[in-house]
């Protein structure tokens, strides 16, 4: 499956936007506010970004979350993007998407958490 070029850039700012819930530093009201703000700029509804994150973003930066010394300022945006790339050509396949569903269980901390605070922001930002 391939991805058109439009739909590319778009996705990636996602990738982008969404890596900030990873990075190992505590992010503040005014950054949540600013992460909602942004995602709704672009073409896809809450949902489909929850989607996003959960079969592109979450496979990969999860583990910064139980790093000792993880990345806390921002991640290099080649890695993410080739990472994150490679996730939505595998977000399909039945095996990849039931190893996801059980990652998100067992880290449902680390999944669930910036949702709640986005949901707060979600009737003024979409």
């Amino acid at each position: 499956m391939l991805i058109e070029n439009v739909e590319l850039e778009y996705r990636k700012q996602v990738w982008s936007i969404l890596s900030r819930f990873y990075l190992d530093t505590a992010l503040v009201e005014g950054d949540y506010q600013e992460i909602s703000r942004d995602l709704a700029r672009l073409p896809y509804s809450l949902t489909e970004i929850k989607t996003i994150n959960k079969y592109e973003v979450f496979p990969i930066l999860k583990w910064n979350m139980l790093a000792v010394v993880g990345v806390w300022d921002a991640f290099d945006q080649d890695w993410l993007l080739e990472k994150c790339y490679s996730n939505f050509l595998k977000k399909d396949k039945i095996w990849f998407r039931l190893s996801i569903n059980l990652q998100c269980k067992l880290f449902s901390s680390i999944y669930t958490r910036p949702w709640d605070i986005i949901a707060k922001y979600q009737s003024t930002n979409y």
